[in-house]
């Protein structure tokens, strides 16, 4: 749903998404990829809520440090075909 077309439903996907990890209710796996692509989303509430994500995240010891290998792999795929201006403000 990060994806969806509808800015109501990409918007309260990253918030329950948000506290869900935050709150350690779900694992941080494959949907930390998609989150931060919304860092470069159109929509500047989406991209402002998935840095403010990050930036709790990375106040939480070393849990971002641990799914970057995950974010930085399905970023750098061929399949995705994401602009390397894009790329570097994410990993920014």
């Amino acid at each position: 749903r990060l994806h969806d077309p509808s800015l109501l439903v990409r918007r309260t996907t990253v918030i329950v998404l948000s506290n869900l990890i935050m709150n350690e209710m779900v694992k941080v796996k494959g949907q930390i990829s998609d989150l931060a692509l919304c860092i470069v989303d159109p929509e500047d509430i989406i991209a402002a809520m998935a840095c403010s994500f990050f930036f709790e995240l990375a106040k939480k010891g070393n849990a971002l440090y641990n799914v970057m290998p995950d974010i930085i792999s399905r970023l750098s795929s061929p399949d995705l075909n994401l602009p390397e201006p894009k790329f570097q403000l994410i990993l920014k």
